[in-house]
């Protein structure tokens, strides 16, 4: 689709890489398919996204506003720091509040008419996948929607069963041992360098607002009407105190996992 796409269009081809739950650099599989597709040129640029999409902070069906505080801060914090580390690689994030179809149409201004691409993590749950649906129509014709798996330990395609899952224990034990037995885990995904994600040389004006605009505060992420909780405060009493940096849950200056 790409090399059609430059035969007809004098527009640079752009990837937006949408980050949606893996907020990582290190090890993330859409990140390093970006950094290939640019090495092989197959692509010109690189526009990473992030959207606070107010559907999943809205109310539940049972009246409660489906993001708190605390995740609501952790989440902050970890979009903070993805901004920080692209900007350490001559990157840039655009943190937009909206819905990612609305977004993500917009972020594709500028680009080649077709022949561009949107990357993704491919998520299971029903939600999401209505959201990735709307994506996909909303960008048909201009960009190619590819979502890679990459939140679990094993991937999904390695695991020891048949077609459909026919054949996956039901209790846990039994299916731990299987798969620990019949599965490796893949190697990790390296780091991108200095250079290696390439912003767009030339955005329309509001694209470069956006990018250049400082991240959304706490009043501006997408409460509910009427309910603007206040940011939670680190608590003295706590046994461990808890923060984002570098990619990283720190804890009492230990790193604890991959944030």
């Amino acid at each position: 689709m790409a090399e059609s796409a430059r035969a007809t269009s004098s527009k640079p081809r752009r990837i937006v890489l949408w980050f949606r739950n893996d907020l990582r650099l290190r090890d993330n599989v859409i990140v390093d398919e970006a950094v290939q597709s640019i090495r092989s040129k197959e692509y010109d640029e690189v526009l990473p996204v992030y959207c606070y999409d107010p559907r999943f902070s809205a109310l539940s069906r049972w009246g409660h506003p489906k993001m708190g505080p605390y995740r609501a801060a952790f989440l902050q914090e970890c979009v903070a720091d993805l901004a920080a580390n692209l900007q350490q690689l001559g990157s840039g994030l655009l943190v937009a509040v909206g819905k990612p179809e609305e977004v993500i149409t917009g972020a594709l201004d500028g680009a080649a008419a077709a022949g561009n691409l949107v990357l993704t993590q491919e998520e299971v749950t029903s939600e999401e996948l209505a959201v990735d649906a709307k994506v996909a129509r909303a960008v048909k014709g201009k960009a190619q929607v590819i979502r890679h798996w990459g939140p679990s330990l094993y991937h999904i395609d390695d695991l020891p069963f048949g077609e459909g899952l026919h054949n996956m224990p039901n209790v846990f034990t039994p299916f731990r041992g299987k798969v620990e037995k019949l599965c490796k885990v893949r190697l990790e995904f390296p780091s991108p360098g200095t250079g290696q994600l390439p912003l767009p040389p030339s955005l329309p004006h509001s694209l470069k607002q956006q990018l250049s605009a400082p991240l959304p505060q706490w009043q501006d992420l997408p409460w509910p009407a009427g309910y603007t909780p206040q940011r939670p405060t680190a608590n003295a009493k706590a046994a461990l105190q808890f923060k984002v940096s570098g990619s990283f849950l720190w804890c009492s200056q230990h790193a604890l996992c991959h944030a």
